[in-house]
């Protein structure tokens, strides 16, 4: 109906925890990195090596795959054929 407005709300996860992992580095005067703080218990788990890629920290396209794609493109490959090959 015109005129009315739907709730969607989308599902994002959670960002932030409360996880207390926490890795602190110093420059010291001699020259050197110290580690200063090192507390290793997360209160979440970790993700497996397997899915590490989908993290928002590992997505990255190097310069030689997105060279790689743009002459794929330029060659009418499909996406997911060039997906696959990468």
């Amino acid at each position: 109906m015109k005129g009315e407005v739907s709730e969607k709300k989308r599902c994002h996860g959670i960002v932030r925890g409360g996880c207390n992992a926490k890795l602190a580095v110093v420059w010291t005067t001699s020259g050197n990195y110290v580690v200063s703080i090192f507390v290793e218990a997360h209160n979440h788990s970790l993700t497996t090596p397997r899915k590490v890629h989908l993290l928002r920290s590992h997505r990255n396209v190097l310069v030689a795959q997105k060279a790689l794609t743009q002459k794929f493109s330029a060659a009418n490959v499909p996406m997911h054929q060039q997906f696959s090959t990468l």
